[in-house]
């Protein structure tokens, strides 16, 4: 897999639609990092992350039962613990944002749109499924749209102009799509870049953290080991909630 290509999104305008939970969160925010004063939460941001998910059509259906399952709990998982550091991190452990799975239906094998040339031998065409989400009948309360994959996805890069395969993949709006998710390792990192270019954030520099050497999470490649919070990151998700 092509790391430098994992994080790889086109450019594009953020659209953003969310929801309140009427459920109050007493807590203070102590002096950001950048000495920003900040003012009493009392509302907990909710965000609907819809689910399309995928596995072969082979299964009999005890099988997509158990598939079906195993994909749902780790989904349930990963966005956990995508919340838990984004509360940790930027609202001091207070549950000011929360992520809840939305799960729409799953595709077929039959269904995803395959790509192959000389250096790709079978991918997901990222590409072609933006489109194929557009027919859908997209549901008013969802946020992000998150289409997961078992098999690679590759897409078309402006920079070099001819297609590249990437473990995630951020489309213009609010649509992810995520290859490999069974086998990925640590899937809410990748998840937390997405979500930074949902908040209309580009790749940064790939600074470590002097004190725990965590690579940043806006880093365009893609690195063993935990990620931290920059500022700007930090900021913007401080931004998001007051602007609900």
């Amino acid at each position: 897999m092509l790391y430098q290509a994992i994080f790889k999104r086109p450019r594009g305008l953020l659209y953003c639609h969310h929801t309140l939970l009427q459920k109050q969160v007493k807590r203070a925010i102590h002096k950001a990092e950048t000495n920003i004063e900040m003012i009493d939460l009392l509302l907990a941001v909710q965000l609907n992350i819809g689910v399309y998910y995928t596995f072969p059509e082979k299964y009999e259906s005890v099988e997509k039962e158990i598939v079906t399952q195993d994909i749902k709990g780790k989904v349930k998982n990963m966005l956990r613990e995508a919340e838990k550091e984004i509360n940790n991190q930027v609202f001091g452990g207070q549950q000011a944002i929360q992520l809840n799975p939305v799960f729409i239906e799953y595709w077929h094998e039959n269904q995803w749109p395959m790509y192959s040339d000389k250096n790709i031998s079978s991918a997901v065409n990222a590409d072609r499924v933006w489109p194929m989400l557009e027919r859908q009948k997209l549901q008013k309360n969802i946020d992000i749209y998150l289409v997961l994959f078992a098999e690679e996805i590759a897409y078309f890069d402006i920079d070099s102009n001819k297609m590249k395969l990437a473990g995630w993949v951020f489309a213009k709006g609010n649509k992810v799509a995520a290859s490999k998710f069974m086998q990925s390792e640590e899937p809410h990192q990748s998840l937390l870049h997405e979500l930074g270019h949902w908040l209309n954030l580009e790749h940064e520099n790939c600074t470590l953290d002097p004190l725990s050497l965590d690579i940043n999470v806006m880093c365009e490649k893609k690195y063993p080991g935990k990620i931290y919070f920059t500022a700007s990151y930090k900021k913007a998700w401080r931004d998001f909630y007051e602007r609900g």
